[in-house]
Formats: structure tokens, C-alpha cells, sequence
């Protein structure tokens, strides 16, 4: 530590401590991301599509094309249930990487 270098300081200390913040952050991101419809509706094209656009044109004033809306509303699940189940530990580290260890002790 005395005598480590800037990049050795951010590498073996800045990092490891700031870890579970910037996987948080990545899958807030990635899921924001992963939900927007707004943007995507006015901005979108018809050649590329997000899932959630594409299972809007799913629903119209004659019908509502339910097997295809469902099938659609589980895949576009699925991305987000594995992050979810696969990120968990980082997700509750870095959500509580603020909290006070030991506060109770006196």
C-alpha cells in the first residue's frame, strides 16, 4: 500500500470495494434498457424492434392475438428471471455496500 502505484491502488482497493455497486448499476441499466417502450414506439423503425414494441403490435381494436402475446411476454422474460437469479448476490452486496457493520455493538 505504501508504496503502490495509482494503478495498483484503484486495481487492489478502488475496485474491490466499489464491485457490487457497478454490477448493480449494469443490471439497472440493462433493464431500464430492456423495458423501454416509449422511446422505442417513436423512434422505432419497422426493420428492428424491442420486445416490447413487438408485443404491442400483438394487441388491436378487432383482436388481441393472446397465444402469440404470451409467448412473447415469456421470452421476454426469461433474459431478465436468469440476470435476476444469477446476479442476486451482487445485487444484495451492492445495495448494502453502504450499510453500518456492526452499529449495534457498544
Amino acid at each position: 500500500l505504501d508504496k503502490a502505484s495509482r494503478l495498483q491502488t484503484l486495481w487492489h482497493i478502488i475496485i474491490p470495494q466499489v464491485r457490487g455497486g457497478i454490477a448493480v448499476t449494469i443490471i439497472f441499466v440493462f433493464l431500464n434498457a430492456w423495458n423501454e417502450f416509449l422511446f422505442a414506439v417513436q423512434l422505432g423503425g419497422n426493420t428492428v424492434r424491442p420486445v416490447t414494441v413487438a408485443m404491442y403490435n400483438f394487441v388491436s381494436v378487432e383482436q388481441t392475438l393472446w397465444a402469440k402475446l404470451s409467448a412473447a411476454a415469456l421470452v421476454a422474460m426469461l433474459p431478465v428471471v436468469i440476470i435476476g437469479i444469477l446476479g442476486q448476490k451482487q445485487i444484495v452486496k451492492g445495495l448494502t455496500v453502504g450499510a453500518v457493520k456492526g452499529g449495534g455493538r457498544r
